[in-house]
């Protein structure tokens, strides 16, 4: 997608301004149609938040994207609109921006910074409710966004919105309230700027693809000991699977806060034990095993039979059937 406004070739009614964006300004892509009623009803309110804000000095802009099924009525539509407008034969424009928001409707507000890095996904309930008054919320926290250079993306891929304290959200994966975040309306689940940047540094765990122990998917983290500090103020963390102090560098899973060196992984991903159980029963990687224990005798935790050390809340070889556990040590010494 071009980012030159000059060559997106707007256009504006009335032909009395410009029909470039003036440097500095937000903005607000407001997608909408003539068939849909709220929208409709919405049109005025937006028009009338829309003068007031400019009312001094030109400092925000809407640009109305079209989702309407033919021209006459988007030129119907659009003939009282002051603001910029995606010409309706610029389908690829038009599409293109819609993608890039990724808009599921047909009755969408964005607001962004003059970078186009989003501060609200859906911002149609702030000008509902506080008309002019939205700008001077989307305008504090344009301060804090400027320092990301894209909006981030969650877990699914919907590009998120910023929030701050006033949303009085908590993380999804700290679970600690959150004072500057992210949020992802989709999905609805929010995070802090700490942990949603320490997950946009991670990466899919396309090696070994394993899990933990509440079998969610981990991802490839890194500098974790400088997440740990930052977020919980103690830079030394365990991984799950041998207890010891990992580098900093390993698998991460962000739901539950659980950790698993690479040497492990390697271990659990690679190594097939040779070792069977007193009944003869292969044992196998169980990368569940103390959420099973948890679930059967109320105590997160096993303890292996050839060591006698206990392991608390991550995986190991076991035999369920015999209730027979080997820790990832004991399996590396084999």
């Amino acid at each position: 997608m071009d980012l030159d406004k000059r060559k997106m070739g707007l256009i504006r009614h009335g032909g009395h301004e410009p029909t470039e964006i003036q440097p500095g300004c937000l903005i607000g892509f407001y997608f909408a149609a003539h068939w849909v009623p709220t929208a409709r009803n919405f049109l005025s309110k937006l028009i009338a938040a829309y003068t007031a804000i400019n009312s001094s000095s030109k400092k925000f802009e809407i640009i109305f994207v079209s989702f309407d099924r033919n021209e006459d009525t988007f030129e119907a539509f659009s003939q009282e609109m002051p603001w910029l407008i995606v010409p309706y034969k610029n389908e690829t424009l038009r599409i293109g921006l819609a993608k890039k928001f990724q808009i599921s409707d047909s009755f969408h507000l964005v607001i962004t910074t003059p970078l186009w890095k989003v501060i609200s996904q859906n911002a149609i309930e702030d000008v509902k409710c506080k008309a002019a008054q939205s700008f001077d919320f989307w305008e504090s926290i344009s301060s804090n966004v400027k320092s990301y250079e894209e909006s981030p993306y969650c877990e699914k891929g919907h590009l998120m919105g910023f929030i701050d304290q006033t949303f009085k959200k908590r993380c999804a994966y700290c679970k600690s309230e959150i004072i500057k975040g992210w949020t992802c309306l989709e999905c609805k689940m929010s995070t802090c700027t700490i942990c949603q940047e320490f997950y946009s540094n991670s990466a899919s765990d396309e090696e070994f693809k394993l899990q933990c122990l509440h079998s969610h998917q981990m991802r490839h983290a890194s500098k974790m000991n400088e997440y740990y500090m930052s977020r919980f103020l103690n830079s030394k963390y365990t991984c799950r699977t041998c207890n010891q102090l990992p580098d900093g560098n390993g698998l991460h899973c962000f739901s539950c806060i659980f950790d698993m060196c690479f040497v492990c992984a390697k271990i659990a991903y690679e190594k097939k034990l040779k070792k069977r159980c007193e009944k003869g029963h292969e044992i196998t990687w169980t990368h569940e095993l103390c959420a099973k224990i948890q679930e059967k005798f109320g105590k997160c935790e096993f303890r292996c039979e050839i060591c006698g050390e206990s392991y608390m809340g991550g995986g190991g070889y076991a035999c369920q059937a015999c209730e027979y556990y080997v820790c990832i040590p004991c399996v590396r010494k084999t």
